[in-house]
């Protein structure tokens, strides 16, 4: 037990000054005093006629003395009080203190005790007691080392207690007997300390890892063997994504992992051919696709300057549900198959060989005359048996098979030819009656023709993968078990968007009791999508804080009703945050609604009560349940310059102050508070002063009922707002004027652009090409032959034709004669094909209906976005393509700007640093019409895509009405 920290010596060390200082301060005022008044005198005659004068000092002395000791007493005794009350309090903080720390330990599922300073168990939770037999008292040993005769030296235990750190260490438990099983245990020892920081016991915590453990060892396992695959194996995401990538994918197409991970599948199109992705649905990223393997042989793969030849084979993994989560494709060099077919058979007893080699069965058929080919050694004793004949009998074969996996793999076999291939997992039974677990693989040969005409098969025992799965689901079950009879709720969150918010992972029963939901209403949901109130987003705060520093917090959590921005408080739930080794966090809650309603209720009450009565410059209300003034306070005579009397004695009414255009508003409102008991509202509307003058007021109702929802009084505050209603028209004013002021300018603009380019084009180039006239009639007349005056005169017709090449350009970037002459469609199909040429970004414009036609004020602002649209995809998008749309739809003309980029960042398309974005906005807004920007990658539920689809990049939509007309000047 910590303990009790004393007074400062600082503080005891004044009191002591101030002690003597007192005394001898009194003694002085008492001498002075007794000398003034003669009681000196006195005292010391009464003594000499007595005859004890030399007593007269000494008593004198003791007598006046006595008054600051009586002091002195009395200051000690009020200090002794305050000592021990002090004393008192502390104490029951520090019971409270590890009242608490137990109550959290009580709730994990770990083994917790504590020791004092000889390591004997002073505290254990109730799992430490049902798994210890009377724990307390009980040295630490005994439990955690029974084998030994003293802790080891290197026990994480003394290293904590030594050390004062915090220790951990993982040890492994062989089990003792056929029902045990063996165990890992991870232990943690954590130092608790008194006040001098002598450490003064060990808190220990044990947690059972096996489940774990076993999960890395079979991911380590399963790595391994991937790596050292032969074949290529790489992992692609629903989204198109590679996952992963080893060894002999790099060997295979070139490509190092860190410069394929994380990237689209797509990366591959300039090595395999574009066609055979198509055939393969989930390398074209198709998500729509059957839940099959997928097989393909002799695909070409471009290495630099040679090419090779691999066989594909595709299969889908999916999760418990049986949802598909992303493919897993094997690539297999067969090169030397397609471009030595001879020289593989000569080599036929060195591939026996190996094969007698391998523990994985191999067989071969010829499957037009269904005889085995060959078959390897590891044949008889995966199947437990040898072929009865070189004749293939596809039902004497499936004799091996379990009776209930018999029918499904016959099915399979006989269309391995139709789906290309087969990959199965069943179970065989041998001679003996042995039950194992194999994997079988098939897939067709080809000739040097390209006809398949064998079929070959690879087939893997897999008893102890499937044991080890069975054993997980096992331990599954019993982790589900618990989590789901608990009785306080639990929830599991993990992090999206770097910890702006949390997806449910997982839900218990008693949370769905609690919160009234069902798991699969809030399951894979995000939080904000389900509190929706922001007020209850607190939460998510917490959680981050959890996540970011890994520590256990507690928090009294208030929740809110769900409509947005409601303050109707919903109940209070008192959560324990903790953090999982695998990132995610886990809340153990309960309700505690009923605890806190009434003291909540309290306090609210008191603290509306305080925000009308203190500093209050608004009107407050008290009105009875029928709206009889009952008191009011405040600046009433400065908001309505009436007095406070008139209102109270009801001499005039309230309601006849208020302008008759709102009355229904105000009314409305006060029904609405009335039929809904806790609830509050706030609305705006204007009275009439008895000046005559306007005012605006914003007014909030709030009804205060009691236990059983009946009404006793309503509340009510009353601000002035006229200022801040002024303040918002007069801004609304300004902006409309600058977007005038605005618009005016784009017109100038763009009349101003149109005058130039026609004077450039018409009379600078009409002036150029008469130039260039004059010169080839000079050369008729003069003898060019003399001087080098041909090569002079030709060079000058060059230089004068370049330069009317660039007339041209320069007009039509300042404005296309085309939009003038022929219209949007004719100029926007120019422009598309002119950015094509310029960007070599391939650019598909498609007009619907073909004889689509706009008005000519309405064509250049479209024009203009147009332009706008094709510049950001020059400069930020990163593209291929580019798709154009203009078409006509419900009297609306609609135009579209597709591109494949990497897309916009959400943040920027209403970012106030994005002009040329709020200047497509504002011309549409002049015409009537609205644009719309969005991230297609972020948009696209990933469901229903066409093979031609893009994944990516940005889409633009001006909508504009046919027959709109401009607002303000025209563009």
């Amino acid at each position: 037990m910590p303990r009790i920290i004393d007074s400062n010596y600082s503080d005891y060390q004044t009191k002591t000054y101030q002690d003597w200082f007192l005394v001898v301060f009194f003694v002085v005022i008492a001498y002075s005093v007794s000398y003034t008044l003669g009681i000196y005198e006195f005292i010391t005659g009464l003594l000499n006629s007595i005859k004890l004068q030399w007593l007269s000092e000494i008593l004198i002395s003791l007598i006046f003395a006595i008054i600051p000791f009586i002091i002195f007493a009395a200051r000690r005794q009020l200090d002794l009080r305050l000592e021990i009350q002090r004393r008192k309090n502390l104490l029951e903080d520090y019971r409270n203190y590890t009242n608490q720390i137990h109550k959290v330990f009580e709730a994990v599922d770990d083994v917790v005790v504590q020791t004092d300073d000889s390591l004997r168990i002073i505290w254990a939770n109730n799992l430490a007691v049902e798994q210890f037999e009377e724990p307390i008292g009980a040295p630490i040993r005994q439990f955690l080392y029974p084998d030994e005769d003293n802790i080891p030296p290197d026990s994480y235990l003394l290293k904590s207690f030594e050390n004062g750190t915090v220790e951990r260490q993982v040890k492994f438990y062989v089990a003792k007997s056929e029902k045990e099983k063996d165990r890992y245990l991870e232990h943690t020892a954590i130092p608790f300390k008194d006040t001098n920081g002598d450490v003064v016991g060990v808190t220990s915590i044990s947690r059972d890892i096996t489940e774990k453990m076993q999960v890395e060892e079979s991911k380590s396992r399963l790595a391994s063997i991937v790596e050292s695959s032969e074949d290529a194996i790489f992992l692609v995401s629903q989204d198109g994504s590679i996952h992963s990538w080893n060894k002999s994918a790099e060997n295979i197409f070139d490509y190092k992992a860190k410069q394929v991970v994380g990237q689209q599948v797509t990366i591959l199109d300039h090595i395999i051919d574009f066609e055979t992705l198509i055939t393969i649905p989930q390398l074209g990223g198709q998500s729509n696709v059957a839940k099959r393997i997928q097989h393909v042989d002799m695909v070409p793969v471009r290495k630099k300057d040679t090419t090779i030849y691999v066989s594909l084979t595709v299969y889908p993994f999916v999760d418990e549900t049986g949802k598909v989560l992303g493919f897993t494709t094997i690539a297999r060099d067969i090169t030397s198959a397609i471009k030595a077919e001879e020289a593989l058979r000569e080599s036929e007893s060195r591939f026996r060989q190996l094969a007698d080699t391998i523990e994985d069965a191999f067989w071969l058929i010829d499957w037009e005359k269904q005889k085995y080919l060959f078959t390897s050694p590891s044949y008889s004793r995966i199947w437990g048996r040898e072929p009865a004949s070189d004749e293939f009998d596809l039902y004497e074969w499936a004799m091996a098979v379990h009776k209930d996996d018999r029918k499904r793999v016959v099915e399979a076999t006989l269309k391995i030819i139709e789906n290309n291939g087969m990959v199965e997992e069943f179970r065989v039974v041998d001679n003996n009656g042995e039950i194992r677990w194999v994997r079988d693989r098939a897939f067709q040969v080809y000739n040097s023709k390209g006809e398949a005409y064998r079929v070959a098969g690879i087939a893997q025992d897999i008893t102890e993968n499937k044991l080890a799965e069975q054993a997980l689901r096992e331990s599954e079950t019993r982790f589900k078990e618990l989590f789901q009879n608990m009785s306080n709720g639990v929830v599991v969150y993990e992090q999206i968007d770097n910890c702006r918010d949390f997806i449910v992972k997982d839900f218990n029963e008693a949370a769905e009791f609690i919160e009234n939901k069902s798991k699969y209403e809030v399951f894979g949901k995000n939080l904000k999508s389900i509190l929706k109130n922001e007020r209850n987003f607190i939460i998510i705060d917490e959680l981050r804080q959890v996540y970011e520093t890994g520590k256990p917090a507690s928090y009294l959590f208030t929740l809110y009703h769900d409509e947005p921005f409601s303050q109707e408080i919903k109940g209070w739930r008192q959560n324990y945050f903790y953090k999982l080794p695998t990132g995610e966090v886990v809340s153990i809650f309960e309700d505690v609604t009923e605890k806190r309603k009434q003291d909540e209720a309290l306090r609210e009450s008191e603290e509306r009560y305080r925000t009308f009565v203190t500093n209050f410059k608004g009107i407050a209300f008290r009105w009875t349940p029928d709206y009889k003034p009952i008191f009011m306070h405040g600046f009433v005579e400065e908001i309505t310059a009436y007095d406070v009397s008139e209102f109270i004695s009801n001499s005039v009414n309230w309601d006849s102050v208020i302008i008759p255009e709102d009355l229904k508003l105000v009314k409305d409102q006060r029904a609405y508070i009335k039929l809904n008991p806790g609830r509050s509202v706030e609305f705006e509307y204007r009275i009439a002063r008895k000046d005559g003058k306007t005012r605006w007021l914003n007014e909030s109702l709030l009804n205060v009922s009691d236990d059983d929802g009946n009404i006793i009084f309503i509340q009510s505050t009353i601000y002035d707002i006229t200022q801040r209603k002024i303040a918002e028209s007069d801004l609304l004013s300004s902006r409309q004027q600058l977007r005038n002021l605005a618009l005016h300018l784009d017109s100038v603009r763009e009349e101003e652009r149109k005058q130039i380019a026609f004077e450039i084009h018409d009379e600078l180039g009409y002036l150029l090409t008469a130039v260039k006239l004059d010169i080839a009639w000079l050369v008729k007349k003069i003898d060019t032959s003399k001087d080098n005056l041909e090569v002079k005169i030709r060079e000058m017709s060059d230089m004068i034709e370049l330069t009317i090449q660039k007339v041209r350009t320069i007009s039509s970037q300042l404005r296309p004669s085309i939009l003038d002459h022929f219209g949007l469609v004719a100029a926007i199909d120019w422009q598309s094909k002119e950015f094509q040429r310029r960007t070599a970004i391939r650019t598909k414009f498609v007009v619907t209906p073909k004889d689509l036609s706009v008005a000519e004020y309405l064509a250049t602002p479209i024009f203009r976005i147009f332009q706008e649209s094709l510049t950001n995809i020059s400069r930020y998008a990163k593209a291929s393509r580019v798709d154009v749309y203009l078409e006509q739809s419900n009297n609306k003309v609609i135009l579209k700007v597709v591109d494949n980029g990497v897309g916009i960042d959400p943040d920027k398309i209403y970012h106030q640093d994005s002009f040329g974005l709020l200047g497509m906005r504002e011309k549409a807004k002049s015409m009537g019409g609205e644009v719309t920007i969005r991230n297609l990658g972020l948009a696209r539920n990933g469901e229903g895509e066409d093979q031609d689809s893009m994944f990516g990049g940005t889409e633009v939509i001006l909508s504009v009405p046919h027959n709109g007309k401009i607002s303000g000047d025209k563009l």
